[in-house]
């Protein structure tokens, strides 16, 4: 998995969407019929923003059966940390 860009990061009231372009592998890409792959990181906050979960969504959509990989996950959380992701909120 490749990670591309920080596309758009939405704070709802304690709420933290964070919409990230990533690029799976092609094999992925084609058995889920992906064509424009994005991670949707949740975190929520009490105080403290608190990671919540991902999900994988294309065009708007959640791919409902598709999970994360650990390392993926990781990857995804490690970018937004080196961004200062706290700053950008």
């Amino acid at each position: 998995m490749k990670i591309n860009d920080i596309r758009e990061i939405i704070n709802n009231n304690g709420i933290v969407e964070i919409l990230i372009g990533v690029e799976l592998d092609p094999n992925s890409t084609n058995i889920w019929e992906l064509e424009d792959p994005s991670a949707l990181i949740i975190y929520k906050s009490h105080g403290k923003l608190k990671f919540d979960h991902i999900d994988l969504v294309d065009r708007g959509m959640k791919v409902h059966g598709y999970e994360f990989t650990e390392s993926e996950e990781k990857k995804i959380i490690d970018f937004l940390q080196d961004r200062n992701i706290d700053d950008m909120i």
